[in-house]
């Protein structure tokens, strides 16, 4: 699941995570009823019991948890992959 494109893993210190939603086809360039908002990304995953808030209208920011468990990791992934 790493891609160091992004980021190495290792060295960042944070629990701020980013999500560029732009390349995903479904943000806020067009009008066409297929395309979705970072508004509706923050929507649909929050029906997936996954908060999230708007960076900007095609970025999501999440904010892990201490207490946050493998399987939490596993709902947040499960819940980008059925948007």
């Amino acid at each position: 699941m790493d891609d160091p494109a992004l980021a190495e893993p290792v060295l960042v210190e944070s629990n701020i995570v980013c999500v560029n939603i732009g390349g995903t086809g479904k943000d806020a360039k067009t009008k066409d009823v297929k395309t979705k908002d970072a508004k509706t990304w923050t929507s649909n995953l929050a029906a997936r019991g996954v908060r999230a808030g708007v960076w900007n209208p095609t970025s999501l920011r999440l904010v892990t948890h201490r207490h946050l468990d493998d399987g939490g990791v596993k709902q947040v992934i499960a819940a980008f992959r059925d948007h």
